[in-house]
C-alpha cells in the first residue's frame, strides 16, 4: 500500500490586542498558601493531605504484569495500595478546587484572554481528524504528519484555537491528490502470486473437447496454459498454510450466518492454532484460494472444510465492503466468494442470521496489491505479479470463441505470445475502491486503475448508470450446477455495475459472473450480454509441462452395487516428474490423490458404489508442481443390480452351507438353492 506522508507546516499568525500576562504563583508562595488555607496550620499529621498517584497497573522490569501475590516478585508496587483518591470540582469560572487539599487552582494555562498560546486541529479530508495540537506560540510553526490508506482526492484544512477556547475559521483548502496504490519501489516481483485456476480441461460452447491445437477454434484456453499451482499444508491444529501466499487460514470456518460487522468482530476475537491476530480476508486473498478444477464446490476440500453441511449456493463467505450502491444493500454492501457456485458478489451487510454469510479468517501480512508501470508502449506491467497487460481494451464487443482468437491473434509491442487470461489473473488488477455507482463522489469510476488503463464506456442507457462500463471475458468455462453440467458458459468480471434484468447494479463492479459463450445459448444468469470486451495478458507461465492425458480407466463396466470394482489407469509426465492420479466415481465421490507413482506406472483403485444405476469414471493426473492433466475419456459403468440384504444372507449360505444348515434347518438351504438358479438364469 503506498502510504504516502506529508508534513503540513502551517503558520497561523493571530492578532494580538494588548498583552498583559499575570504570572502563576511561585514555588513559595504556594506552599504558603497550602500551609495556611482555612487558617490552619501545618502542625496537625491529617490537615497535609497525600493524594493518590492514580497508578493502577504492576510492572516487571520491562512491561505490564498481573498483581503478584505477598511473596512474589515485584509485589509491593505503588497500584497495590490505594489511598486518598484524586477529586477535583470546576468552578466554571476558569478554577479548579481540589477537594482533598482545598487548594483551587487557575484552571488554564493562560487565562487571561489576550490568545498568546494556540492550538491547532488539522482535517485531513478522509474522515480523521489530528485532533487539537498544542501548546503553540502565536506565529509559531507547527508540523504534523498523516497516512491516507486509500486512494483518492482530499482537501486538507486546519483551524486554530486560544486558551480561552475561541476558535477561528478554517483555513483555505489545501487540495491533496492520492491517485495510486503503491510504488513499484515498495513492491517487489513476485509479491503478489496469482494462483492457477486448476481448470484442466478445454471445451466448446456446450462440451468438453480434446485439447484444440494453435490455429484451430477455441485455442488459448485456460487448461493450455500453467502458471503458479495451488499449494497447501495443512498444520493439524485447525489451520492450512497456502505455501505459494504465505496466508494462514482457518480450515473449518464456523457454521453460523453473520452480518458483515460480525464476522469482523468474529475474526477480530479468534484464536486458534496458537495464534489471536486473525482477520477478514480481502476480496482478492479470499478468492485466490477458490478451486475450478471441478466446481461445486470451489474449493480444494482435502484441505478446506466447507461451512454447510452440504454443498449448496449457500457457501458466502465475507470479505472487502463494497463501494458502490445495489439494489439489495443499498449503500451497505460488502462482497462475498461463494465457494459453492464460484461467483463474486456484493451482498447486504447488514443481514445476519440465516440470510447472513459465511466467515474464512485469515493471518499474515496482505499480500494482494497491485504495483503498476506504464511501459510507454501500449502495455502496462504488474510488478507485483510480473503479469503483463494490454493498456486499451478490444472496444467492442466479442463471442468468447471471438475473444479467444483476438487474444491469440494479437501483436503487440513487439510480442505476440497475447492469451486471454483466466478468471484469478483478471480479477487481479480489479480496483476495489471504484464503482460506478459509488455514493462517494471520491470513489467514482470503473473497476479498474485509470491512471493505467483506458476502458470503453457502455453506450447510455445500456444499464441505469451512467457513465458505466462492461463485462470482461476470461479463458476459464463454466457450468451452471450440478444439475445442469454443460459447460455453456465462461466467466467474466465486470470492470463496471453488474446488473440485473433492470439494469440496476445488483452483484458490484468487480464481480466475477458467468455469460453465456454465444448469442442464443442456454440463459445463464441475470441480464446476458454474450458479447463482452477483452484485455489480453502475458507472461506469468510455469516452463513445467503437466502430464499427458491418462488412459482411459480400464476395469468392469457393469456389476452389483454394493460391490468393489477394480480400475487402472496410466500417465506419462513429460518431465520425468512423480504422478499423483485422482478418480471421479460419478457418484459424488472421489479418490482423493493417490501417489506418488513414476511416470506410466500403472495405478490400480478399487471403488464401490452404493447405489444401482450408470455412472462415467474419469481420472486426472498431477506431477510434483502441482500442474493437472485433463481429465481421461470417461469408461461407462452399469450398475444395474442391486447387492440386497437377502441375497447378502445367502452369500453368507453359499460360503458356510455347514453353518447354515446347522443353525437354519434345511428350508433355508432349499430356498437358496431356488434363488441361485434364478439368479444365474439373470
Amino acid at each position: 500500500m503506498n502510504k504516502k506522508i506529508f508534513a503540513i507546516g502551517v503558520i497561523v499568525l493571530l492578532l494580538l490586542g494588548s498583552i498583559s500576562a499575570t504570572s502563576g504563583c511561585t514555588q513559595e508562595q504556594e506552599k504558603l498558601l497550602y500551609s495556611n488555607n482555612n487558617n490552619q496550620t501545618t502542625t496537625t499529621q491529617e490537615n497535609y493531605v497525600i493524594v493518590d498517584t492514580g497508578q493502577n497497573s504492576c510492572f516487571d522490569d520491562t512491561q505490564t504484569i498481573s498483581f503478584p501475590e505477598s511473596g512474589e516478585s515485584f509485589y509491593g508496587q505503588d497500584a497495590q495500595y490505594y489511598s486518598n483518591q484524586p477529586s477535583y470540582q470546576a468552578n466554571d469560572d476558569g478554577t479548579v478546587t481540589d477537594l482533598n487539599t482545598g487548594l483551587m487552582w487557575q484552571q488554564s494555562f493562560d487565562h487571561n484572554g489576550d490568545g498568546d498560546i494556540v492550538y491547532y486541529w488539522f482535517d485531513w479530508g478522509d474522515n480523521t481528524n489530528s485532533g487539537w495540537l498544542g501548546l503553540y506560540e502565536s506565529g509559531e510553526i507547527v508540523t504534523t504528519s498523516h497516512i491516507w490508506d486509500s486512494k483518492g482526492n482530499y482537501e486538507l484544512k486546519v483551524k486554530a484555537k486560544d486558551t480561552d477556547g475561541a476558535q477561528s475559521e478554517w483555513s483555505d483548502s489545501l487540495a491533496i491528490s492520492m491517485p495510486k496504490i503503491v510504488t513499484v519501489s515498495e513492491v517487489s516481483s513476485g509479491d503478489y502470486v496469482v494462483i492457477d485456476t486448476g481448470q484442466n480441461s478445454c471445451y466448446d460452447n456446450s462440451e468438453e473437447i480434446s485439447s484444440p491445437e494453435s490455429g484451430e477454434s477455441f485455442y488459448g484456453q485456460d487448461a493450455q496454459y500453467y502458471s503458479n499451482q495451488p499449494s497447501y499444508q495443512a498444520n493439524d491444529d485447525g489451520t492450512v498454510t497456502d505455501l505459494n501466499t504465505g496466508l494462514m487460514w482457518q480450515q473449518t470456518p464456523d457454521n453460523r450466518g453473520l452480518s458483515w460487522q460480525e464476522a469482523a468482530d468474529y475474526c477480530e476475537t479468534l484464536e486458534l492454532g496458537g495464534y489471536d491476530d486473525w482477520r477478514m480476508p480481502t476480496t482478492k486473498e479470499m478468492f485466490s484460494i477458490s478451486d475450478f478444477s471441478q466446481g461445486w464446490p470451489y474449493l480444494d476440500t482435502t484441505y478446506f472444510d466447507l461451512a454447510g453441511n452440504s454443498v449448496s449456493k449457500d457457501e458466502q463467505y465475507w470479505a472487502d465492503p463494497y463501494v458502490g450502491t445495489t439494489s439489495q444493500g443499498g449503500s451497505n454492501a460488502a462482497f462475498g466468494i461463494n465457494h459453492g457456485t464460484g461467483h463474486i458478489k456484493a451482498y447486504p451487510a447488514l443481514v445476519s442470521g440465516p440470510m447472513g454469510n459465511y466467515v474464512r479468517a485469515v493471518r499474515g501480512e496482505s499480500y494482494s496489491f497491485n504495483a503498476f508501470v506504464d511501459n510507454g508502449n501500449g502495455t502496462v506491467t504488474d510488478m507485483a505479479t510480473g503479469l503483463m497487460w494490454q493498456q486499451v481494451d478490444s472496444g467492442v464487443g466479442l463471442d468468447w470463441e471471438e475473444a479467444l482468437s483476438y487474444a491469440e491473434d494479437l501483436t503487440l509491442a513487439d510480442h505476440s505470445d497475447w492469451r486471454l487470461p483466466n478468471v484469478k489473473e483478471l480479477q487481479s488488477i480489479v480496483d476495489y475502491t471504484k464503482s460506478p455507482s459509488a455514493y462517494d463522489d471520491a470513489n467514482l469510476g470503473p473497476a479498474i486503475d485509470t491512471d493505467f488503463f483506458d476502458i470503453t464506456e457502455l453506450p447510455e442507457g445500456t444499464t441505469n448508470t451512467n457513465p458505466d462500463y462492461g463485462y470482461y471475458w476470461t479463458s476459464t468455462s463454466a457450468y451452471f450446477s450440478p444439475q445442469d453440467p454443460s459447460y455453456y458458459y465462461a466467466w467474466y468480471v465486470a470492470f463496471g455495475t453488474a446488473v440485473n434484468n433492470e439494469g440496476v447494479d445488483f452483484h458490484g463492479a468487480g464481480g466475477v459472473r458467468f455469460d453465456t459463450k454465444v448469442k442464443g445459448g442456454p440463459e445463464g444468469e441475470d441480464a446476458e450480454r454474450s458479447y463482452n470486451y477483452v484485455r489480453c495478458v502475458r507472461g506469468g507461465l510455469s516452463d513445467n509441462q503437466a502430464p499427458e492425458k491418462p488412459e482411459t480407466p480400464d476395469g468392469p463396466t457393469s456389476g452389483d452395487s454394493g460391490t468393489e470394482y477394480t480400475y487402472t489407469s496410466s500417465a506419462s509426465d513429460p518431465d520425468g516428474e512423480q504422478v499423483y492420479y485422482w478418480f471421479n466415481w460419478d457418484d459424488g465421490s472421489n479418490s482423493g490423490w493417490l501417489g506418488p507413482y513414476d511416470s506410466v506406472d500403472i495405478v490400480s483403485v478399487s471403488h464401490v458404489w452404493d447405489l444401482r444405476g450408470s455412472y462415467e469414471i474419469r481420472v486426472k493426473a498431477k506431477d510434483e508442481s502441482g500442474a493437472q492433466s485433463e481429465w481421461s475419456d470417461p469408461l461407462p459403468v452399469s450398475m444395474p443390480k442391486s447387492k440386497s440384504t437377502i441375497s447378502q444372507l445367502f452369500q453368507f449360505i453359499e460360503e458356510h452351507p455347514v453353518i447354515s444348515l446347522t443353525s437354519g434347518g434345511i428350508s433355508i438351504v432349499l430356498l437358496f438353492t431356488i434363488w441361485k438358479i434364478l439368479h444365474d438364469k439373470n
